[in-house]
């Protein structure tokens, strides 16, 4: 029978949140008793009363089994704390839940950066982390010169409710003109010649251009943060039917202030339904240059696999760089499940 995982915000002082914390601090003081360290992690309940604070309880079937805060360092950021599940509860899924219910309060209150701190004894919290994508750092604040202490750091996930991905049209071409100016600025290595274009175009000439793009058989999307264009991306099909069973994928940018917060992830997501939605295609092609690692893991994580590689495709301003061409099977399921 399966097993109902419940996590809500609760009174740090309460006595369920007492219990669970005696727990965890048990457990550790265990771990590390030939240090001398009582397990308190010198948490204090009172870090999480602020209004941008939380304690949460993950309840199994109703019953409390674990824990975790939110504790706030600075305007941008906040360290997850008294972070706990009960051996009963185990391999259930509940560390992970509770750490998406704190990335979520995170989002609300305005953090951009979650950290950290856990101990090399605790194989099991370290595993977790970095699976839910957390990164290691140097040692912060008062664990700086600690020995058993490990760090971390992520960026928050904006949350999916406050981010939507749609079709741009001619009245978008004023934002759509400005992150591809963006590009061409931050990353110019990367922006192939169809966005290069765009960028070149006075805004007149995109809005006209972009008002023909349907009957050329070309596509662009926009992911909108709270009404904030955060990243772009275009595909196009070519007319003719030797090639209309294909399309080529081009011009993903995301905003630096957006990086990390899976905007990529989503407009990748919203082109490939859209793709698998165009009638005879089954193919969807892309390339790009080989020192763009995120790109390319990004790409595979959906499924593209290599196919090729063009020596020296691009000359800017005499530094040669390669492409790497990829393609996605859009009649195989997605390998994210």
């Amino acid at each position: 029978m399966s097993q109902r995982i419940s996590i809500h915000q609760e009174n740090p002082h309460g006595d369920v949140a007492a219990q669970l914390i005696r727990e965890l601090s048990a457990e550790l003081a265990t771990r590390y008793s030939d240090l001398g360290l009582d397990g308190s992690g010198s948490f204090s309940p009172n870090d999480t009363l602020g209004p941008r604070g939380a304690f949460v309880v993950a309840r199994l079937d109703g019953q409390p089994a674990g824990c975790g805060a939110l504790r706030p360092l600075d305007s941008e950021s906040a360290e997850v704390k008294r972070m706990f599940v009960a051996a009963r509860a185990r391999r259930l899924g509940m560390g992970r839940a509770i750490l998406a219910k704190l990335e979520q309060l995170a989002g609300e209150f305005g953090y951009r950066v979650l950290r950290l701190e856990t101990g090399r004894r605790q194989p099991e919290a370290i595993a977790l982390y970095e699976a839910y994508g957390f990164r290691h750092i140097p040692p912060f604040g008062k664990y700086i010169g600690n020995p058993v202490s490990v760090c971390f750091e992520k960026e928050v996930a904006i949350h999916p409710q406050i981010m939507t991905v749609r079709r741009l049209q001619p009245a978008d071409a004023a934002i759509y003109h400005h992150l591809r100016q963006c590009a061409l600025k931050d990353v110019p290595p990367f922006v192939g010649p169809l966005a290069e274009n765009e960028a070149a175009l006075e805004l007149s000439e995109l809005q006209s251009q972009m008002a023909r793009y349907e009957s050329d058989g070309i596509f662009s999307f926009g992911c909108f943060v709270e009404n904030q264009c955060a990243g772009v991306a275009a595909l196009s099909r070519k007319l003719n039917p030797k090639y209309s069973h294909k399309v080529f994928f081009w011009g993903l940018y995301v905003l630096p202030a957006y990086r990390g917060h899976s905007v990529g992830r989503r407009l990748m997501e919203h082109r490939i339904a859209f793709a698998r939605s165009l009638p005879g295609v089954r193919f969807a092609t892309l390339q790009v240059t080989t020192t763009n690692q995120p790109a390319r893991l990004l790409h595979q994580r959906f499924g593209f696999v290599s196919c090729g590689l063009e020596p020296q495709a691009l000359n800017l301003d005499g530094q040669f760089y390669d492409f790497e061409l990829m393609q996605l099977d859009l009649t195989l399921s997605d390998p994210r499940g």
